[in-house]
């Protein structure tokens, strides 16, 4: 039990430091051209760095369902086994489902920046603002996924804790706390970096005059 939730660990904060070592890219070298034409370069710049996120956050949550889900498939019989397997199952089911939205599979966004609009707006002033105040948006919904990130690695290690303290655990404590705490510390790591990313992002709308 102990060597797998090792395993798991170790594979999750190397993804995360992966994910964390990642420099935002949303900074571009913009051509000397109009003002709609560079803030368009930029937009797409970013929708391709939200992309590349959307498939970050995804790869990790396929993996954590499929891995999860055979570990508890194949050693159903242990309940510290169990337990870590559909705690990451259902972790990386969430994850790959949220990721959806990052990765604008439609090619929605795409088209409506290759359009020059941005809702409603089709304005250069009206454009860049929207997407300012959306890039803020998304960098303050990180930072709050982060503090709850924080919760998720105490309330796991606060479950470890309770299950090693009882004379009659049984197993499911450990593993189910060990797993919320690996989960954790990749999207504590991811958020954080995706919160340095939506800043940068600001910066880089706002340099467009």
């Amino acid at each position: 039990m102990r060597a797998f939730v090792t395993v798991v660990l170790v594979l999750c904060l190397s993804t995360a430091s992966s994910t964390w070592a990642q420099p935002p890219r949303a900074e571009v070298e913009l051509r000397p051209t109009t003002p709609a034409l560079r803030l368009r370069e930029v937009r797409l710049a970013q929708n391709a760095e939200r992309r590349r996120e959307g498939l970050w956050l995804f790869t990790f949550g396929l993996v954590s369902l499929v891995g999860g889900g055979l570990v508890a498939a194949i050693r159903h019989e242990d309940e510290g086994f169990l337990a870590a397997g559909v705690t990451t199952a259902s972790f990386g089911a969430i994850d790959a489902m949220l990721a959806i939205g990052l990765m604008d599979l439609s090619g929605a966004r795409r088209r409506t920046i290759l359009d020059d609009r941005s809702g409603v707006h089709v304005r250069f002033e009206d454009v860049r603002e929207a997407e300012l105040v959306a890039a803020l948006r998304s960098g303050q919904g990180f930072a709050i996924n982060a503090g709850l990130d924080v919760f998720y690695m105490a309330a796991g290690l606060l479950l470890f804790a309770l299950g090693r303290a009882r004379s009659d655990a049984r197993g499911w404590e450990e593993g189910a706390g060990l797993a919320m705490v690996g989960q954790g510390a990749f999207l504590f790591a991811f958020d954080l970096a995706a919160w340095r990313h939506a800043n940068a992002r600001a910066e880089a709308l706002r340099a467009v005059r």
